[in-house]
């Protein structure tokens, strides 16, 4: 019998009706078949860990982005994950926990009067390019634009209950102190009876912020505090993979290999994070 319109509109209410199962499912039955096996990071964004300042779209009414990215609550030091756009340290009472994978310096260039990203410059030759300089020492291209040296810490971020998060710390301009004393925490570590220098990932690192002054200016960095070593394999696994990942792009690009990556916070369309 040909089915009428009054018979099909039935077997589709029996069969949303019908129960899945009585009680609590357990979920666990479903790994391997959970409609997220195509899903990759790339797929998600790349989190960038960054610090609200008085001028962030999330915080600031004036601000042409704020009714898009303005967070309910935010306050000026607070650390924010840039895709879920969710606070998770509070200014001065608490910090995030996370393991360093590896380290890249790149150029970062702004439209004029530090507009928006244009790209990132693995490339260190993009300095043969530079015809100025601004008057907080910021590098001017040919074409008008800003070049901005950035200290790219691409991490693990370590929450209690979830699996660990990769994503990046951009510090630049007056933050450029706080990655090199970064920098020189991790590599004056040594371990061991023969103290060797362990890679990036042998430990782990509390970062919180604190108030910053340079003339009538102020501002939050951040605050680097060394946390514990790290005895984790699948941590070391995990931070090792992603340090190869970066370590391949960035000598692709100075091979001259490819374009120059765009990276932004995890918000727009972008050339690809090599995590």
């Amino acid at each position: 019998m040909k089915p009428t319109k009054t018979n099909i509109k039935a077997a589709a209410v029996t069969a949303v009706a019908k129960p899945v199962a009585t009680g609590v499912i357990d979920w666990g039955n479903y790994q391997g078949e959970s409609g997220f096996e195509n899903v990759q990071q790339s797929d998600l964004g790349i989190p960038f860990l960054s610090i609200i300042q008085s001028k962030s779209p999330q915080f600031d009414k004036t601000h042409k982005d704020y009714p898009t990215k303005k967070i309910e609550g935010v306050e000026v030091g607070d650390i924010i994950n840039s895709v879920t756009n969710k606070v998770l340290a509070k200014v001065d009472k608490g910090h995030i926990l996370v393991v360093p994978a590896t380290f890249e310096k790149t150029y970062n260039e702004y439209k004029q009067g530090r507009g928006g990203l244009v790209r990132i410059h693995r490339n260190p030759a993009v300095l043969d390019d530079v015809t100025g300089q601004t008057d907080k020492g910021e590098g001017v291209l040919s074409n008008g634009n800003i070049l901005a040296e950035t200290s790219n810490f691409y991490v693990l971020l370590l929450v209690e209950g979830e699996e660990p998060i990769p994503s990046i710390i951009s510090m630049a301009s007056t933050q450029l102190k706080n990655g090199r004393k970064w920098l020189n925490i991790m590599t004056g570590i040594r371990v061991g009876p023969n103290r060797i220098q362990p890679p990036a990932f042998s430990h782990s690192y509390k970062l919180s912020t604190v108030i910053e002054r340079k003339d009538n200016n102020a501002w939050y960095g951040w605050n680097i505090q060394v946390n514990d070593i790290n005895n984790d394999g699948d941590l070391v696994g995990a931070a090792q993979s992603i340090a190869k990942r970066v370590a391949n792009a960035t000598h692709v690009a100075l091979a001259g290999g490819s374009a120059p990556a765009k990276l932004t916070n995890g918000t727009k369309d972008t050339d690809e994070v090599p995590m």
